[in-house]
């Protein structure tokens, strides 16, 4: 019930992470990020596909999609 996103941070910047299930409501919500990687609990989270945003400081972003099953 754990996965690890993981992503590029050379520059040890800060990161928010949001989680979003398909119709754009937020169930996950995490800020401060500094590493390179990210645990993601997934017991709560219902089956399904959500979109995950992790967005840096000065407001650059990337996008994933994340399935749950």
């Amino acid at each position: 019930n754990r996965n690890f996103l993981e992503f590029d941070n050379h520059q040890n910047q800060k990161f928010s992470l949001v989680i979003t299930n398909m119709s754009g409501q937020i169930v996950r919500r995490m800020s401060n990020i500094t590493g390179e990687r990210v645990l993601v609990e997934r017991e709560d989270m219902p089956a399904g596909m959500f979109v995950a945003n992790l967005i840096d400081e000065e407001g650059n972003f990337a996008i994933t999609k994340l399935i749950v099953k």
